[in-house]
């Protein structure tokens, strides 16, 4: 280590405050101090400490009814270190450091499973999109009676969006404008008419099987 990066750490030492009286966990308080001075020993002594955040994350997550993976418990563990490390300056002794550092494992692992929950919704519309295209290729190439069948048995708005999609080969925003509705409106009202049409074509041809 270089003199001037000794002075350095030299000069962060003497112009960081020292644990008060007030300070409950000055020990603690202190540790944090050497880790933000450079000190070997004390980052050792840190990472050790942070060993905390594995057992604290799988314990929320059972809590929870999480539905992570160990690899993305362990990547969850990863932002929380790289998160308690950037945070540090601002730890000032008021808690234990395994107390301070369960808050961002807390967060964190909510984060992580606001993001699988979105992940598991988007999956879902995707299928979702799958089945009416399924529907939507059936409408263009099947002269199905069933089919055609189930159309009939939309409501009348439902069924005016549907042939015009299909039998006059309108875009949305031609058949929005004759119906005299928004566009989003128009997609929103045929996307649902293909979901009833694939639960009533499913009925149909059940029966016909059976």
């Amino acid at each position: 280590m270089g003199n001037g990066t000794v002075e350095r750490l030299e000069l962060q030492r003497e112009l960081r405050p020292a644990a008060s009286p007030e300070v409950a966990h000055s020990d603690d308080f202190d540790l944090v101090q050497r880790v933000l001075a450079g000190e070997r020993s004390a980052r050792e002594q840190l990472a050790g400490r942070l060993g905390c955040v594995g057992p604290i994350l799988r314990s929320r997550h059972r809590a929870l009814n999480g539905r992570l993976g160990e690899d993305d418990l362990l990547d969850v563990a990863q932002e929380v270190v790289a998160r308690v490390l950037a945070k540090l300056p601002t730890y000032q002794g008021a808690a234990r450091l395994e107390v301070w550092v369960y808050s961002f494992c807390e967060s964190e692992l909510l984060r992580a499973l606001a993001r699988r929950r979105r992940q598991a919704q988007r999956n879902a519309e995707l299928d979702q999109v799958s089945e009416d295209l399924a529907i939507e290729d059936e409408l263009c190439s099947e002269p199905d009676v069933a089919l055609w069948g189930c159309v009939g048995r939309l409501p009348s708005a439902d069924q005016a969006i549907v042939q015009a999609r299909h039998d006059a080969d309108l875009p949305f925003q031609d058949i929005a404008a004759r119906l005299g509705q928004s566009v989003s409106f128009t997609k929103t009202r045929y996307y649902r008419a293909l979901v009833q049409l694939r639960a009533c074509l499913d009925r149909s041809r059940g029966r016909r099987s059976a």
